[in-house]
């Protein structure tokens, strides 16, 4: 998905996802690989492969990100941008422009923290399932199967 993402609406051949995904890291593996994680990000995207909203295949060439990407880094400039649009009094504004530092320098972009705090609650709460799923199927199993005489 990243390397789809990082070219949007370019077809990314076969070989080029192989590459990136499998090779770089040392390991070589068969098409079905590949097939078959783009099924899974299919299903984890709920996209259809009949009329596809964010990965479309381009047959004999590769895949095709078709949605709009819209980078992180874009998004918090526009909150900040809006943030310091309503926050800011005129008196603050006006003293801005009489002032000698280039305006480019009163701007400072920077990460929001609260952002990477809600990105890494979000493994946690699968953790969580998964633990969950594996202490209940064996209680399942047990409590709802006929013990044999």
């Amino acid at each position: 998905l990243w390397l789809l993402a990082q070219r949007p609406n370019e077809v990314i051949s076969r070989n080029d996802l192989h590459d990136f995904v499998w090779r770089e890291q040392g390991f070589e593996v068969d098409d079905s690989s590949l097939t078959q994680a783009i099924s899974t990000l299919r299903k984890m995207l709920k996209d259809s492969t009949k009329s596809p909203q964010y990965v479309k295949t381009v047959p004999k060439r590769g895949y095709q990100l078709i949605a709009r990407v819209e980078t992180v880094e874009e998004e918090m400039a526009r909150e900040n941008e809006a943030a310091h649009d309503i926050s800011q009094p005129e008196s603050v504004n006006e003293y801005a422009e009489s002032s000698s530092v280039p305006s480019s320098a009163t701007v400072v972009n920077t990460p929001q923290p609260a952002n990477v705090v809600a990105n890494k609650s979000a493994p946690n709460l699968g953790n969580r399932l998964f633990i969950l799923i594996a202490v209940l199927l064996p209680l399942a199993v047990l409590l709802l199967t006929n013990p044999s005489q």
